[in-house]
């Protein structure tokens, strides 16, 4: 459903995400919380035309996008950027042979319906090093909690303890959050910082 959905987007031009702002100043201001060092390894999920991936991989020595839509932009970007790749595929099937510092979220599991989030999550968990940071950004509206647009794109709005509650069950504590405002839509994005809880699960890429 959501590859038909963001693909038929991407053909029609009506990927309104790729130029957001709201969303675009994500890892700048991923980066001036966490102060990550240039050792840092980072995964985008969900990294659409891979513009978050060509920013963090300016002062980070390795990162790499996935999406399930490919994007001729992601070529030029590594052919650019040094430590930038990206590959096809999703989260749950995603088999790197490292684990990462950063693993950034920037709108994917907002669009996820209840019967992926959980494996989402543990996925997440299981790529995220121990010290490392899972960054999420979710939508955040008190008058809307969820809604099918006319692609089949689930949106789902999350109240600040439904969310948090979701990411404690998936062994994630949040240690800081900010909102962002979208001013086309009146509401905001919430942006989570989170660490994986060890004392309550052992990570391992599976």
């Amino acid at each position: 459903m959501l590859d038909s959905a963001y693909g038929t987007q991407y053909g029609q031009a009506t990927d309104e995400w790729t130029d957001d702002q709201s969303m675009r100043c994500v890892p700048a201001l991923v980066q001036g919380r966490l102060k990550l060092p240039s050792s840092a390894r980072a995964l985008d999920v969900g990294c659409g035309t891979g513009r978050d991936v060509e920013y963090l991989s300016g002062f980070l020595r390795s990162v790499t996008g996935i999406d399930i839509i490919g994007q001729d932009a992601w070529a030029s970007i590594v052919a650019a950027t040094p430590g930038a790749a990206f590959e096809r595929t999703d989260l749950l099937s995603y088999q790197p042979d490292c684990r990462y510092d950063l693993v950034l979220d920037n709108g994917c599991f907002h669009h996820q319906h209840e019967a992926h989030r959980s494996p989402y999550l543990d996925r997440a968990a299981a790529l995220t090093l121990p010290d490392g940071w899972f960054v999420l950004s979710t939508f955040k509206a008190a008058s809307i909690d969820q809604y099918v647009d006319v692609h089949g794109r689930l949106h789902k709005y999350w109240t600040d303890d439904e969310l948090h509650a979701t990411l404690r069950a998936a062994a994630f504590d949040v240690v800081d959050e900010t909102d962002i405002y979208r001013p086309t839509k009146g509401n905001y994005y919430r942006l989570s910082f989170c660490r994986p809880d060890g004392s309550r699960r052992v990570t391992t890429p599976r």
